[in-house]
């Protein structure tokens, strides 16, 4: 003791040492709360987790005290060297000592911090220490093992390896699994889970009371061979994967991801391999060779919110698009919060920030503006064709090649036909300008401005003084600032036309200038120009002022004093990607400017100048063959365009001095003028197929997808994670402490592909497979789906879980496999019925001593209405459909009208409907349906009064009501009786018993007796629905209406 202590301090720590030497006495050796020897992971970790690991964790920046009780080898250890953990002495420990007093100033967790430990587990604790203290690395974290077939006494239950983990749970607890279910209500329970269908009517009526194993084998087969399958499968994957039609934040513009939805359909249909769906996701772009299909699966990472606000930060943009991949990766495979560790360590899983960033590293490369397209894809998409789609292109393909092989079997007629145009001189007498289709406006500067429009130009004075020059054909103009350049009203293009401009430049000053534009500056700043910037010719369009740019300018440098071709395309992609320049014929090499366009634009109020522009210099120079198109010209066409010498001048020369690009100009010239009945059909049919092809093209689907740049963008760890404040540089990596990196695989997104599935990875397997779990069963054996980390819940069947796991790797990663090892074992096979006592005992089926219950899945609610009435349109696939919604709501909170389907697509499974961010379909947002906006593996149920409304109010339910309506009218004999029955039956697929036969056929003919008045009135409060009302139909519709809402209907037990 410090001498120097004041002598009215002593009493205080002179209490204190002897409290502390009271309780080391009172903790007795043999203290036993558990009655069984402690287990670290069950028991242990979470009090640490949940009491200590805030402030002597993982996270190094907030760590007091440099202790730590995360990891082993420091819970014996402290920084001033002393043990605070001696093990089988808990009294000698410091720890339980600071645990166990009731001094402020020494208890452990301090009372600030609101983590008071209870007496349990403080005496859990000390068991703990007198048993030895034994630590296990956490279970998730350590790789799954094949685990050996537990000892049970009801071995003549068991249907599978997965009952006798069940049972031994079961046996330890003194508890008993349940019978089996009725034959019904198993084919009920295996047609939602496998399909998300009930099952067709003909399958209830050939029930048998007593399933074979044989019979029951061949539901499951036959349901996992349903291509409902896939669709059924794909629905939490969607969720997962944060799949919605928009962008989301204010705008929630429309998007194209479809065609990413149904690869995923397909390949659960397939049985696509596990590990083969994981990789193809996340890296099919980087497999060799990768095909169309490879390359769609990479849009799992593009699903993403994506922000297209004018006002948006486009480093900050980038920045949050790769955080929503790593979380939502780690969510999706590895079933860990990593996101926690964005800004810091993470507080309980061993993720440190550099950990983070080095997963950040791996999706950081895409060749994205950090600005989404308003309206559409935004970059990196490809051409999505559908295989039918495909099929046609393929098709018009061979037209072209089929209609170009017949010219070119002409050839030597055509080369004759030319030889006597040429010579015979009719071309004299004909008009001879080059590529004319798309051409609406050209002006050749022959001493004049006179020029050529799609619509006549008017009058248009001269404003200033005109001066002509010799030029590569004719005469041009000269751009020394004495004409201020204004060509009218001309060029009207924007971000969303396509166009082309061609002509002849000859600077004479190496200084910036603007060659032509049409364009204003400023906040509302829009337009184009094209400029002649140090040697570079720099193009530039503008959508929305400072915050919509799309810029190029070519690589390579041009001397001044010298005449060039330009060409500059663009294609209505709103991406400077979509802009080409092509000098002499050639494209051009250019580097990207700027390339943050997103919103639709205007036209530019200014007029088209020539050498002038609003935001840059004078041009000097001289202009000549100046024409606007619009569309795209082809490669073939600027190389004709770019030939100095005029199709007259060439036609006045002899053949023999034409050089091949002269030759092609003169060929291409005379088949656009040639009427020779030998000729003119097969290049009419050529050009024909060519424009089908075309137009197939631009009609084809697009999918955003994932890409590499050329040259890795940097990154580095950002400081409490913030895009604008870098700090150390990082290289891609993963978290060495969950599995070790191959050497073998490459430092990129495939390589973390095969990292996730490699045979030893403790997460990948175990974490899909519980999935599977929950999906069947509504709640998985590690309840936490979404956490896998110290802070989740533990596996109730830890063996069970690794059992399924390694089957599952072995089995080479069948899902269809899995699923149907789950449900055909007896665990899964037992009936859902619950006494008070099995209720009371376990309310949630954690040890499944009864077989599953659950509410349907949103989309399920609204597809069995579908179903049961009837209306359901059974088609695989396609663009997403716009079924039945409130009036204007749409127009309430976004600036867009709902476009409702008018046909088959009201009626198609809730998997196609269009999902917008912002204003998700009510119906299934009423029944709990994920959000979209970020990444989903467990859905929650709740219980609430709008979900009852929705259940008497949804026009579809009000549709499919009638329907039933209609159906029992035309197939019974038309009494009350037999319509009751046939509605109950269709319904719920069982017989009513006496008692429910009673009540709804007394209410069948209490609605039977009420006059029109009283029907309508009751068809208006609810809601007005878009069905004619019939009296004779009127008490089946309400009958309808009562068996549709019923918790059995809407429940799958």
């Amino acid at each position: 003791m410090d001498l120097n202590i004041c002598i009215r301090d002593f009493p205080r720590f002179y209490w204190r040492g002897i409290l502390i030497l009271c309780m080391s006495f009172s903790i007795r050796g043999d203290t036993s709360v558990l009655g069984s020897t402690v287990d670290f992971n069950h028991d242990i970790r979470p009090i640490l987790s949940e009491h200590c690991f805030p402030c002597h964790g993982p996270d190094r920046n907030h760590r007091k005290g440099g202790l730590r009780l995360d990891q082993p080898d420091v819970l014996t250890k402290a920084d001033e060297g002393d043990s605070i953990i001696l093990p089988g002495s808990a009294g000698k420990s410091p720890l339980i000592q600071r645990v166990l007093s009731h001094d402020p100033d020494e208890v452990m967790p301090p009372p600030d911090a609101l983590l008071e430990l209870n007496p349990s587990q403080k005496d859990i604790l000390v068991q703990w220490v007198n048993e030895g203290a034994h630590w296990d690395t956490h279970w998730s974290f350590v790789p799954p093992v094949e685990r050996t077939l537990p000892e049970v006494n009801m071995r003549s239950w068991s249907r599978h390896v997965i009952d006798f983990f069940v049972l031994e749970q079961l046996e330890s607890m003194e508890q008993f699994p349940s019978r089996e279910a009725d034959p019904l209500t198993l084919l009920r329970r295996l047609s939602f889970d496998l399909t998300g269908m009930p099952p067709e009517p003909d399958e209830v009526g050939s029930l048998e009371e007593n399933v074979s194993d044989v019979a029951y084998d061949a539901w499951v087969e036959r349901l996992l061979a349903s291509p409902r399958f896939g669709e059924r499968m794909a629905l939490p994957w969607l969720d997962a994967a944060r799949y919605a039609d928009t962008n989301g934040y204010q705008n929630d513009g429309d998007r194209e991801m479809w065609r990413w939805r149904d690869w995923v359909v397909e390949a659960f249909n397939s049985n696509m391999p596990f590990d083969q769906f994981t990789i193809e996701q996340l890296a099919g772009d980087l497999l060799a060779e990768s095909t169309l299909e490879q390359k769609i699966a990479t849009g799992f990472n593009r699903n993403h919110r994506y922000n297209s606000e004018g006002g948006s930060i486009p480093q900050e943009v980038l920045t949050e698009n790769v955080a929503d991949r790593v979380e939502t990766t780690s969510t999706t495979w590895l079933g860990l919060t990593m996101g926690c560790a964005r800004c810091h360590d993470h507080k309980y899983d061993p993720i440190t920030t550099e950990d983070y960033y080095g997963m950040f590293s791996f999706f950081h490369n895409v060749p994205e503006t950090g600005r989404a397209i308003r309206d559409g894809n935004s970059e990196p998409y490809i051409k999505a064709p559908t295989w039918l789609r495909q099929e046609k292109l393929q098709q018009l393909e061979r037209a072209v090649r089929q209609a170009a092989n017949e010219v070119n079997a002409l050839q030597p007629l055509i080369d004759e036909a030319l030889e006597a145009w040429h010579q015979g001189g009719q071309w004299r007498d004909q008009k001879l300008s080059l590529v004319d289709e798309g051409l609406i406006h050209a002006r050749s500067f022959e001493n004049s401005l006179a020029g050529w429009d799609a619509v006549p130009l008017r009058e248009q004075p001269e404003h200033g003084r005109l001066e002509w020059t010799a030029a590569i054909q004719g005469t041009g103009v000269i751009l020394n600032g004495t004409w201020d350049g204004n060509c009218g009203d001309i060029g009207r293009f924007t971000n969303m036309t396509p166009y082309s401009f061609s002509l002849w430049v000859k600077p004479t000053r190496d200084h910036s200038g603007a060659i032509f534009s049409r364009i204003q500056d400023g906040v509302d700043g829009k337009g184009y120009q094209l400029v002649y910037e140090k040697g570079h010719f720099r193009y530039l369009s503008i959508s929305q002022g400072y915050a919509g740019r799309i810029g190029v300018r070519t690589f390579n440098s041009f001397q001044p004093g010298q005449w060039y071709h330009l060409t500059v395309t663009y294609d209505a992609t709103m991406s400077a990607r979509g802009i080409k320049i092509f000098v002499n014929g050639e494209k051009a090499d250019v580097e990207l400017l700027r390339n943050n366009d997103s919103n639709p634009s205007g036209i530019s109020s200014n007029p088209l100048l020539l050498g002038r522009s609003a935001m840059a210099g004078e041009f000097e120079g001289a202009l000549d063959e100046f024409r606007v198109y619009d569309r795209v010209l082809t490669s073939e066409e600027i190389s004709a365009l770019s030939e100095p010498v005029s199709v007259q001048d060439l036609l006045v020369r002899e053949k023999n001095v034409w050089t091949p690009r002269q030759l092609h100009v003169v060929r291409t010239m005379f088949k656009s003028l040639t009427e020779d009945p030998r000729i003119r059909p097969a290049l009419l049919q050529w050009h024909e197929a060519q424009k089908q092809l075309s137009a197939c093209k631009q009609t084809l689907p697009t999918v955003m997808v994932m890409e590499e740049m050329e040259a890795p963008r940097p990154t580095h760890i950002l400081l409490r994670g913030q895009y604008d404040q870098p700090g150390k540089a990082v290289d891609p990596a993963v978290p060495g402490f969950i599995s070790k990196w191959n050497e073998d695989y490459p430092a990129n997104r495939l390589g973390l592909a095969q990292w996730l599935v490699s045979d030893s990875h403790p997460l990948t397997a175990r974490v899909f497979v519980n999935r599977v779990w929950q999906m069947l069963f509504g709640q998985g054996l590690v309840e936490t789906a979404e956490d896998f980390g110290v802070q989740g819940a533990s596996p109730t069947h830890l063996e069970l879980l690794d059992w399924l796991a390694v089957d599952f790797i072995k089995s080479g990663w069948d899902v269809k496999r899995l699923v149907k090892s789950i449900v055909t074992s007896a665990t899964y096979r037992q009936q859902s019925d619950v006494s008070p006592e099995m209720l009371e005992w376990d309310p949630e089926n954690k040890w499944l001593a009864r077989g599953p219950q659950k509410r349907l899945p949103a989309h399920f609610v609204r597809d069995q209405l579908l179903e049961l009435s009837g209306l359901k349109v059974d088609i695989i696939g396609g663009p997403p459909v716009f079924p039945y919604q409130p009036d204007d709501l749409w127009g309430e909170v976004s600036r867009k009208t709902y476009p409702e389907s008018k046909d088959a697509g009201r009626y198609r499974r809730s998997l196609y409907t269009y999902f917008k961010r912002t204003v998700a379909p009510p119906l299934m947002q009423t029944f709990d349906a994920a959000d979209r906006e970020s990444c989903i593996v467990r859905q929650q149920t709740t219980n609430t009064p709008l979900q009852a409304l929705a259940m008497l109010n949804a026009p579809i339910l009000l549709e499919a009501a009638w329907e039933l309506a209609k159906a029992a009218w035309e197939s019974t004999s038309r009494t009350p009786e037999s319509q009751v029955q046939f509605l109950f039956e269709n319904v719920l697929l069982r017989t009513p018993s006496e008692r429910e036969y009673a009540l709804l056929s007394e209410s069948f003919l209490g609605y039977q007796s009420m006059t029109g008045k009283e029907q309508e009135s009751i068809m208006i409060e609810l809601g007005k629905p878009r069905i004619k009302v019939s009296n004779d139909l009127f008490p089946g519709f309400c009958i309808s209406l009562t068996l549709l809402g019923l918790d059995e209907t809407l429940t799958s037990r």
